[in-house]
């Protein structure tokens, strides 16, 4: 038999902090994680008696006396599988854990309250709730048990190890929730410590984990769905520079914890979070080595043939990160269902404050609610119903028998009628938060789409070889070009470039322009230089880029109109044309007019630019932007998007519109419309987008309007009115089209503006 040793004490401690950790009177997670620890030897009687004597500091004695019987049921249990020579598994610990917690109880309440007056099914509900809690449960911590007895530092951690882990530290910090909230330095300090140590001890992902599992707790507490993700962020920075040692990864996580501190948790400024902060990494650092065991990754060595370049071990890194935030937005995910209507939970509280305000004040109470109860129970519900569905009730519309029978009826319809506005007005509120959080689900998922592209593109171009090559370094060594390196990559859109590192020798000078041409005599292709590069080739070693010369090229043009009586237009607009070869035509029309609709569409069009320049997918970017403004559609700001994305090279043009106008396409065979239904940004938290592609020719050209264009033309079919106009429009520039087209809306209505107007023409050329 094994000797009792310090890891079974660590057990029972740690089995009578989770005993405390009572949520409504019921101890799910505590009489779990006795059944799970109650399997191994030796340590079972002081796993028992701790985590009796955590109860018994959390609840009642009469709850304690119930859950002590579980525990000696469970105990009974497992003496009986024992004599019968059965194996104990965490499957069978489950099973009895979760029924003995059901059996008792619906035992206890049915005896507290009384067979006649226990709603019975409720009771039932309630019990059978708390043992499949505890039933899963049992599986969580049989892996936290598992690595408290058992793991070795040379041993890797699964992902459901971790997650066992993450949960048995939060429920940790939980159960001491009411005194570590009034001792804020010491809160912080333990909960930036268990996150710092777990981040460097697991890496990434278990930081992660141990972060978003506190961050939860901390949510319950606050009442701040964010705290989950924000917590996450800071487990993941302080596993991501573990390699470097823990003064690196100690300075990196306090960088964390003050940025995450101005980015959205401010309470992490404050100067018991500083200190927290300080003591948490001072603490990690002085620790004896033997106490932090850094788990090693197991890399091959850099001899191996097999090892991973850094590349390569880059994009697995990110490709980890990516995954953290997915799982973190599943878990903004999970469970999240914005209701329409009140709960039965939420009508029950509404009638126990109805009749506690009114009939508990009255003199007729006691014939009410004793002799009459059935009667006043099911009328006082009706109204209640009836308010909820109709929203208001008159004195008619009450039934006979409890306008006989109630002496206070007026005062009764006047306190329903409060009494459920603020049920609906708390129900708004969840709804919102709901709303909010399944925002911030979204912008995770974002992220960890973002990330996950990022690490393909690390090997997106493909090195070719190509016979040209050889020629061009002879004509390059006969200009006296002293080439160091040339390789010529192919982008993901099949569009070459060609990468040179190279000097010119003494006494010679050459621009860049004489590379292109040089390079066109031998691909027979038109290459021109990058943009960033130099444009002369110096004496010394540099890095040159020469890309593929593009096909098409645009002309642009743009007409607005202001609205009447306002001074700026509430329509903003892009033309940007990318490194990668695609020119973009952005168009964005804020709610309603003026300077508040100018200052949400310009918003937006400077964030889609700076999203799309660094790099982000057009769906990600409307995704986003969609999130951020629903965050801040308190203030109703829905604005459009509409934006047309030129590829230079193939000719296609790829059109997504969120809520925005007709789109005409004028081809030199007729005009084509792209037509949208979908809803403007900020509008819900999914982004209600379409998007549909077509393949542009010489001599085709983009129309891009605002419904301020379609508004002012008169009939009923205004779209097909429009493009019947501009089919008309032949042989004038882009810039003509966009001014003609501004004009005839503006006939059309008389020149009265009653809306914010904006045209922008593309006109498609080869080049």
């Amino acid at each position: 038999m094994r000797k009792l040793d310090f890891r079974n004490v660590v057990i029972a401690v740690v089995g009578a902090v989770i005993n405390r950790s009572v949520l409504l009177m019921m101890n799910p997670f505590g009489i779990a994680y006795f059944a799970c620890a109650y399997m191994y030897k030796p340590g079972r009687l002081l796993v028992a008696a701790a985590s009796a004597v955590g109860m018994a500091t959390a609840m009642p004695p009469g709850i304690l006396l119930k859950y002590i019987g579980v525990i000696l049921g469970i105990a009974a249990a497992v003496k009986v599988l024992e004599m019968r020579k059965k194996a104990l598994t965490p499957l069978k610990m489950a099973l009895i854990c979760g029924i003995f917690i059901t059996i008792a109880g619906f035992a206890y309440s049915v005896g507290l309250n009384g067979l006649e007056r226990a709603n019975v099914g409720q009771l039932a509900l309630i019990s059978s709730l708390e043992g499949v809690v505890s039933f899963a449960m049992v599986f969580v911590f049989d892996r936290a048990i598992r690595i408290f007895l058992f793991h070795k530092n040379d041993r890797l951690l699964s992902n459901e190890d971790q997650i066992g882990l993450g949960i048995t530290i939060a429920l940790c910090v939980f159960a001491f929730r009411n005194f570590l909230m009034n001792t804020h330095s010491v809160f912080e300090t333990l909960i930036l410590f268990v996150i710092l140590y777990i981040g460097y001890c697991y890496g990434a992902g278990g930081g992660a984990i141990a972060g978003a599992c506190i961050g939860s707790v901390m949510a319950y507490q606050q009442s701040d769905v964010s705290l989950p993700g924000f917590m996450a962020m800071i487990g993941i920075l302080a596993g991501a520079f573990r390699e470097k040692g823990r003064l690196a990864s100690g300075l990196t996580f306090m960088a964390g914890v003050i940025l995450t501190g101005y980015l959205g948790v401010p309470w992490l400024l404050d100067t018991a979070s500083i200190q927290g902060v300080i003591a948490a990494v001072l603490v990690f650092l002085l620790l004896p080595e033997g106490l932090i065991a850094r788990r090693k990754n197991a890399l091959p060595s850099v001899e191996s043939p097999d090892a991973p370049s850094g590349q390569e071990l880059t994009k697995s890194r990110l490709k980890g990160f990516s995954e953290s935030f997915k799982k973190l937005a599943d878990t903004f995910n999970a469970g999240v269902s914005p209701r329409s209507c009140l709960s039965q939970e939420e009508m029950d509280a509404a009638f126990d404050e109805l009749t506690r305000n009114v009939c508990g004040k009255c003199s007729r109470c006691d014939y009410c609610w004793e002799k009459e109860y059935y009667e006043t129970y099911n009328a006082a519900s009706n109204i209640l119903d009836y308010y909820s569905k109709n929203g208001d009730m008159t004195r008619s519309e009450l039934p006979l028998s409890f306008k006989k029978r109630c002496i206070n009826i007026d005062r009764f319809l006047n306190e329903t009628s409060r009494v459920m506005e603020v049920a609906k007005l708390n129900l708004n509120w969840r709804n919102r938060m709901m709303e909010s959080r399944l925002a911030i689900a979204g912008q995770l998922g974002e992220v960890a789409e973002i990330i996950e592209d990022f690490s393909q593109e690390l090997d997106a171009d493909v090195v070719v070889d190509r016979p040209e090559i050889a020629a061009l370094r002879q004509r390059l060594a006969l200009s006296k070009v002293n080439v160091k390196s040339l390789t010529v990559a192919r982008k993901p859109n099949n569009r070459q470039s060609i990468y040179m590192v190279a000097k010119m020798r003494r006494g010679r000078c050459m621009t860049a322009k004489e590379i292109c041409g040089l390079i066109r005599e031998v691909f027979g292709k038109e290459f021109i230089l990058a943009k960033g590069c130099r444009m002369v080739i110096s004496k010394e070693f540099n890095t040159y880029e020469f890309v593929e010369g593009i096909h098409l090229k645009t002309i642009e043009g743009v007409a607005c109109a202001v609205k009447n009586q306002e001074e700026v237009s509430g329509d903003s607009y892009m033309f940007m044309p990318l490194s990668g070869g695609q020119m973009i035509m952005s168009l964005s029309d804020g709610m309603g007019s003026g300077k508040l609709a100018s200052e949400d569409s310009e918003y937006i069009i400077d964030l889609l630019e700076q999203l799309l320049d660094t790099g982000f997918g057009k769906q990600s970017a409307v995704r986003l932007i969609n999130s951020l403004m629903f965050l801040r559609s308190d203030q109703k700001a829905f604005s459009t998007i509409d934006i047309s994305i030129l590829d230079l090279y193939s000719g296609i043009c790829e059109f997504v519109k969120a809520g925005a106008s007709t789109t005409y396409i004028k081809h030199k065979t007729g005009v084509e419309a792209i037509r949208s239904e979908t809803l403007p940004v900020g509008a819900f938290t999914q982004a209600d987008y379409e998007g549909t592609s077509r393949h542009m020719e010489d001599g085709d050209m983009i129309i891009m309007i605002t419904d301020g264009i379609i508004n002012q033309i008169e009939g009923e079919d205004k779209e097909e009115t429009l493009g019947e106009y501009i089919r008309q429009l032949d042989g004038v520039s882009p810039q003509e089209t966009a001014n003609a087209i501004l004009k005839y809306a503006m006939a059309e209505s008389k020149y009265a503006i009653n809306d914010d107007m904006t045209v922008l023409t593309c006109g498609v050329y080869k080049s």
